[in-house]
């Protein structure tokens, strides 16, 4: 089952009515990111590509977030990572990976827990405040 938090959190989501197009990558798929994706609108030239740390059904590319990411620069129209940024252990890092393989004017969508239990799987180092995220985009220059 969902726990009250991904409840709320897909609920939300689904309340901003976001659409999708061109080519995505959702970073830390998991085993079910149909949950996250019923969420998004998808428009016509939607294409996903699901990534985790390991390969397992459903994964079409293994990718570690600690890592220079394997993506072109500007390469990718939107990025998604749901419940999955605490696990990075230098998130300014990857954040500046993210900007280099995002297009001009394409996005990213960050869902991150902030009160939520510890996981170990695969490792639990952060749970980063708004204020976190508004500072750190903003000293980046993304909007």
């Amino acid at each position: 089952g969902k726990s009250i938090y991904r409840s709320l959190s897909l609920a939300v989501l689904s309340k901003l009515k976001i659409t999708l197009d061109g080519k995505i990558v959702d970073f830390g798929s998991g085993c079910h990111p149909e949950r996250v994706y019923g969420c998004f609108q998808k428009g016509q030239d939607y294409h996903l590509i699901k990534t985790d740390v390991v390969l397992r059904p459903g994964i079409d590319q293994v990718v570690d977030l600690r890592e220079r990411l394997p993506f072109d620069d500007e390469d990718v129209d939107a990025t998604v990572l749901s419940n999955c940024f605490y696990v990075v252990l230098e998130p300014t890092k990857t954040l500046a990976e993210l900007y280099r393989i995002v297009k001009p004017g394409g996005r990213i969508i960050l869902i991150n827990p902030f009160i939520y239990r510890e996981s170990r799987d695969p490792a639990d180092y952060y749970r980063h405040t708004s204020q976190y995220f508004e500072e750190i985009f903003n000293y980046n220059q993304y909007k």
